[in-house]
């Protein structure tokens, strides 16, 4: 109820606004979503449980509305706030509507040109510094899983590569007459815990940033970021941790034909962590590079370049290694399985690929100061990003086109090897390739069409590999294959295809609060394969509403082979399929 009035106060301080300053405008803006799924789990998983009878059927779904109130007074000051109601499927006449504030934000104009944005803020700098990686490629993937990516995107506020925290920022550019073009500054400060309770303190990070356009052939930038804790008496631990890089961006024509371009990043890190109880306390340091040269055939719109990279094992920076992806996330469908171990009872299902993507309470929303744990069967190579310590090798890539051409094709080559060891027992360094890539055919514009229709097909490797007695050999590889067809006007045929397998062993490593190894890691070993198929159709009524109804089915299936046993782990294997409804509308 006290939320309720909280709401209905700050609706009637907008309207007060309004009618007591007429210079002011308030307009409204909104998204809705209404969301309606069937889901079905089968296979030899569910067939052989005879005791815990799991539930194998479900349905769902919500309807949601999230309203935009908005105040712009003399395009100096601009209030916005966002209210969303929410009712989940299958309940009554408002019975459990829930409404809350989504997004409050303040913004406005300082003076001639210094702009500054307070409360809910998206903040982002550079790949080594403050950037919300992708947990996967996913470049060249199809239209229907795509859509439903994006989904999981705007109720995560994941805006390209920004990461949403409370706080303020400000930026304003410079101009000059000569000598440079104009210099950009860039800061901010957030909140990166919700609360502030006893023995932890606010842990807050701040971020500067300064760029020179000297032309549009030179841009050079300086960035610094703190990420600390508020001291206070009670503690129990003392953290900080700064980075600091420079950037390097640089292109030129050498004739109407052929360009070239280098852009590179450099810098290093520092951290220290203080336990207060028991006064034991980490202090490291580390650098990092990261330098591409490149060459553009204009005409061809073709870009080939190289790049080198090292990332030091200590190179610490919680605003870039963050991850996107919770591992820990819990399943909202069929979160438990029987127990293959014959126990009776059941067990957490793990997230697979398609879980990934559809799961809505997947994304982290943040900072962290700990490598969190990943799984090295879904990415091994980059788990944190660029900026994934302990890594140094090349890269190379290839691209001809751009989506809105006729044809687009991407190809990445990596070959990184570690700096340091794990501390397992051998010693020894892993070795990591990949290729990663795609082709995108726009029929329509190749056969003259008036209707859209794209076809899209992408392409993910890793191999990791180790000598020694701990020795290591880890494939993985994903296609990905799309269709969309206007088949007629505003009404999209689309379907989507996805492999994706794992075969052979890792070791993984827990790290302490220190982002130290906590134990000798754990070998794990994989050999599955998953398959996921969606089929289905999107009406557009307009650019900003849309009715798309498609059906998934994924399956799920283990190869591993039991030595002592002898048998393969079929009863492991299960699929899903899904009825999915959507309705969304913005304005």
């Amino acid at each position: 109820m006290n939320k309720r009035i909280n709401l209905l106060l700050c609706i009637a301080v907008f309207a007060g606004i309004i009618t007591s300053k007429a210079q002011t405008t308030f307009y409204l803006d909104g998204y809705g979503r209404a969301l309606y799924t069937t889901d079905k789990l089968k296979g030899d998983l569910i067939d052989s449980d005879s005791l815990t009878n799991t539930t194998n059927k479900g349905v769902s779904g919500y309807t949601l509305f999230d309203l935009g109130l908005n105040l712009e007074k003399d395009k100096t000051f601009k209030a916005n706030a966002i209210l969303r109601a929410r009712n989940q499927f299958g309940l009554f006449f408002g019975d459990g509507t829930r409404l809350e504030f989504r997004q409050i934000q303040l913004e406005g104009i300082i003076g001639k040109g210094v702009k500054y944005e307070i409360g809910d803020i998206d903040i982002k700098m550079t790949p080594f510094t403050v950037f919300n990686s992708e947990e996967m490629y996913n470049e060249f993937e199809s239209d229907i899983f795509a859509q439903r990516r994006g989904i999981l995107e705007y109720e995560n506020f994941n805006s390209g590569n920004n990461w949403r925290l409370q706080g303020v920022k400000s930026y304003t550019n410079i101009l000059f007459e000569k000598g440079i073009e104009k210099l950009g500054l860039y800061g901010f400060g957030v909140r990166t815990v919700p609360v502030n309770q006893v023995g932890t303190p606010d842990r807050v990070m701040a971020g500067f940033n300064a760029t020179v356009t000297q032309s549009k052939n030179l841009k050079v930038g300086a960035n610094y970021v703190s990420f600390l804790d508020l001291p206070i008496s009670t503690a129990t631990v003392e953290y900080t941790n700064r980075v600091g890089t420079l950037t390097l961006d640089y292109e030129r024509d050498l004739n109407e034909k052929i360009g070239v371009f280098l852009n590179g990043e450099a810098g290093g890190s520092t951290y220290n962590l203080l336990r207060v109880n028991d006064n034991e306390e980490v202090s490291k340091e580390d650098y990092f590079y990261d330098a591409k040269i490149g060459v553009e055939v204009k005409k061809l719109q073709l870009k080939i370049s190289t790049g080198f990279k090292n990332v030091g094992a200590d190179f610490s920076s919680p605003g870039a290694q963050s991850r996107r992806y919770n591992t820990s996330a819990v399943n909202p469908i069929f979160s438990s399985i029987p127990d293959t171990a014959g126990s009776g009872s059941t067990v957490p299902r793990y997230a697979t690929l398609y879980d990934r993507f559809t799961n809505e309470g997947t994304y982290n929303r943040n900072i962290s100061n700990v490598l969190r744990t990943f799984s090295p069967q879904y990415n091994n190579i980059n788990p944190y990003g660029d900026a994934t310590p302990n890594r140094s090798g090349v890269t190379g890539n290839v691209s001809i086109g751009n989506e809105d051409s006729a044809y687009y094709a991407s190809f990445t080559v990596n070959s990184l090897k570690e700096i340091r060891p794990d501390n397992n027992a051998a010693g020894e360094l892993r070795s990591y390739t990949g290729l990663q890539g795609g082709i995108l055919v726009n029929l329509d514009k190749v056969l003259d069409l008036d209707q859209d229709f794209s076809v899209k097909l992408g392409y993910q490797s890793e191999s990791t590999t180790r000598s020694g007695a701990d020795d290591i050999d880890l494939s993985t590889s994903l296609i990905d294959a799309g269709v969309s067809y206007e088949v007629l006007e505003n009404f999209d045929l689309m379907a989507g295809y996805k492999l994706y397998t794992a075969s052979g062993n890792e070791y993984i490593s827990t790290l302490n609060e220190f982002n130290q190894f906590d134990a000798l890691p754990t070998e794990v070993e994989f050999d599955f394969d998953e398959k996921i198929l969606s089929i289905g159709g999107r009406f557009r009524f307009s650019e900003n509403a849309a009715l798309t109804v498609n059906y998934n089915m994924a399956s799920y299936t283990n190869n591993k082979k039991d030595e002592d046993l002898d048998f393969t782990r079929e009863n492991d294997s299960y699929e899903t399929s899904q009825l999915f409804i959507s309705y969304i509308m913005k304005f």
